[in-house]
């Protein structure tokens, strides 16, 4: 069982944080994760421009960070995807840890997604582990509230499990979804609702960590995203999700009809004898659920 006192293991996993723009607290708060073990730090510099350069050049040479550069503002999705790809060049490693650049996730919750991942390495299990917050406390932001609430219970609509905290930035991703998280669509906010959703849809096990619930200012000012045009976006990717589904349970409707009409007219000439009517409904089930299905 690994624990928080087992900091020299943590430099087997990445530590992915995408930026926009950083503030000098962020070389701070690279060296509280340094000081639990956690040395192997990716961040990523999405379009911050020259007036920031020294920051992350301040993060790269003074505590050993990989920096990777976008030279325009490409979005969080985008940025994680390179991260991805850039880990995924490196052996033997169990998985990474993606953490938000606004404050919200504390060095030690970090570390304890980064330990979770260890333990999973060492029984080859695919799970994806999230780093979920509680939303009851008066002083999260009602729009934060609000919004997880309602994703949270329209995911459980669309996949039957009911996941508290669907917006998180905090995840444990172990090696082996690396690959298809690079597949999925989106490169800004929504991006990580859809990444959710392809978890959820090739039923890979899902563990919350409780972690806690961080917003510096009271209003997370410092955050990148842009309520009107991100939200937007991820309740797209959620009505694509539901508008999937009801083309897929549409499409297996007709084609069961089809299917019955086409058994008992072919081979029993449309006789309504019980046993033709049963066989042909039973075969056209089949059918149309391999559709569905596939």
């Amino acid at each position: 069982m690994i624990g928080l006192s087992d900091n020299s293991v943590r430099a087997q996993i990445p530590v992915i944080i995408p930026y926009l723009e950083p503030r000098y607290s962020l070389l701070a708060y690279i060296g509280e994760l340094k000081t639990l073990g956690l040395t192997n730090i990716v961040l990523v510099d999405d379009g911050s421009g020259s007036a920031y350069s020294a920051i992350f050049e301040a993060a790269r040479l003074e505590h050993g960070c990989q920096v990777i550069t976008h030279p325009v503002n490409l979005g969080k999705g985008a940025a994680l995807k390179s991260a991805f790809a850039h880990v995924a060049k490196t052996p033997n490693f169990a998985g990474v840890v993606t953490a938000d650049a606004d404050g919200q996730h504390s060095a030690i919750d970090v570390a304890k997604v980064a330990d979770k991942l260890l333990e999973n390495n060492s029984t080859k299990s695919n799970t994806l582990f999230l780093g979920t917050r509680t939303f009851s406390a008066t002083d999260v932001p009602w729009k934060s509230r609000f919004g997880n609430t309602l994703t949270s219970w329209l995911v459980r609509l669309l996949f039957g499990k009911f996941i508290s905290d669907t917006q998180t930035g905090l995840r444990g991703i172990p090696a082996s979804m690396l690959e298809s998280q690079q597949t999925v669509r989106g490169d800004r906010f929504e991006y990580e609702m859809g990444a959710l959703f392809s978890a959820l849809a090739n039923k890979v096990p899902i563990i919350e960590i409780p972690i806690k619930t961080i917003y510096p200012d009271g209003e997370n000012r410092e955050t990148h995203f842009r309520p009107l045009v991100d939200s937007a976006k991820i309740y797209f990717v959620i009505f694509g999700q539901f508008m999937g589904f009801a083309s897929s349970s549409v499409l297996s409707a007709l084609v069961d009809i089809a299917l019955f009409v086409f058994i008992i007219d072919t081979f029993f000439e449309g006789s309504a004898d019980p046993q033709a009517v049963i066989t042909s409904v039973v075969l056209a089930r089949v059918g149309s659920s391999l559709l569905n299905f596939s």
